[in-house]
């Protein structure tokens, strides 16, 4: 299931007798920083957040310091601390961290690191992302070793929705449908915008359609008028940017748009334009609690009721 990517030749690095060493560069630390404060937002997954603050803010100090969950899930701390960090691991097992989902000890991890998503990073991003966690402070923060549950079931299920990819090669600067379909895969944002059944398994042929996933109850994305046929770009920036749609309905705490919006108006305007490319999607989705029963995807959720099913549709998933 593992990329073979750690073996690749990447350039830009120096070799010190020993492990490959990537070149610590301010362009490599300001990119690493745009994409770990981004889509794939590793500052909100490996932080303690500020509770009750939108948009999932890290506590001022323990940025990417690790954090363990009440489900005893452990996201390991990423800053260069030698004992309870990551100063002792190559550049490249970080690499295979990253993109392979194999630790640094040799354990094969779970997508809920979404190493799947993450195998598309290019060589520049992905070391630009090591150069970037070289460069922040050591936290010390000792952890222990996570208990996860259903490990297999997981993994499966997320590596069915999003497979593993060989790297992008090209940084799509001219193909904004592209650039911004690069962005929505690392950025794992088919995992909370996929429905999962009532029987857990995810509804991959309602790939972005919205209902109860990852992150609670996520609205349609598609371009139905059930998701986003009423959204033109400014809208959805403005969204983006302020965690509100049209300034005033607040996005749910489990959408992290504060990291998303970190992105450059072009790079929103790129995500939205793939967005809208994504083959439509009927499923009516509110995010209220006011939720009733919907007939697609078997779940209670906002505007379930006005969800109805068909033969082929409810055989396809």
């Amino acid at each position: 299931m593992s990329l073979a990517v750690s073996s690749v030749a990447l350039a830009g690095c120096r070799v010190n007798r020993g492990p490959v060493v990537f070149e610590r560069t301010p362009k490599r630390i300001a990119r690493g920083s745009y994409l770990a404060w981004g889509p794939p937002h590793c500052v909100r997954c490996h932080s303690e957040l500020v509770q009750d603050r939108p948009g999932g803010h890290p506590i001022p100090g323990r940025e990417l310091a690790g954090i363990r969950n009440q489900t005893g899930r452990v996201a390991p701390n990423l800053t260069p601390d030698p004992e309870t960090g990551t100063g002792t691991w190559t550049d490249e097992q970080l690499v295979r961290a990253i993109r392979e989902g194999v630790g640094h000890d040799g354990r094969q991890l779970t997508a809920f690191m979404p190493w799947n998503a993450f195998s598309a990073l290019s060589d520049e991003d992905v070391k630009s992302i090591v150069v970037y966690l070289r460069s922040i402070p050591a936290v010390r923060n000792p952890l222990p070793k996570g208990v996860e549950q259903d490990i297999d079931e997981v993994t499966r299920d997320r590596v069915a929705l999003t497979p593993p990819v060989p790297p992008v090669t090209s940084d799509y600067k001219n193909d904004a449908v592209r650039r911004g379909e690069y962005l929505a895969r690392i950025g794992v944002c088919a995992n909370c915008h996929t429905p999962i059944d009532a029987q857990n398994h995810r509804m991959v042929s309602y790939r972005f359609g919205g209902g109860r996933a990852d992150a609670g109850v996520a609205p349609n994305l598609t371009s139905d008028a059930s998701g986003l046929a009423h959204y033109d770009e400014n809208l959805f920036i403005q969204t983006i940017r302020t965690g509100k749609v049209g300034g005033v309905r607040e996005l749910k705490s489990g959408m992290p748009w504060w990291y998303v919006g970190h992105l450059t108006d072009d790079d929103l305007r790129a995500l939205f334009a793939y967005l809208k490319s994504v083959p439509p999607v009927v499923h009516r989705v509110n995010t209220s609690d006011d939720e009733t029963l919907c007939a697609i995807c078997g779940r209670k959720h906002g505007f379930g009721s006005l969800n109805v099913t068909h033969p082929l549709t409810a055989a396809m998933h």
